[in-house]
């Protein structure tokens, strides 16, 4: 049996009017390859210039959020 907390928990069983507002992604079919590859070089940091790769560690290691809007 669930405990109350994880039963009443709304990120885990979101009520009727959250579904309503929620987005629900199609099956992508075959093309699901392709985001795999891409993701899998995304993850390992690959798609990224070499250029880019140093000033993106040292804006890692600063602790800004990556998305700041300055």
């Amino acid at each position: 049996m669930l405990s109350p907390e994880v039963a009443n928990d709304k990120s885990l069983y979101p009520d009727a009017a959250t579904i309503q507002k929620g987005e629900w992604q199609n099956d992508v079919g075959s093309a699901s390859t392709l985001y795999e590859e891409y993701y899998q070089k995304l993850e390992s940091g690959s798609l990224i210039s070499p250029y880019c790769r140093a000033s993106a560690r040292q804006y890692a290691l600063s602790g800004r959020p990556l998305l700041a809007h300055e």
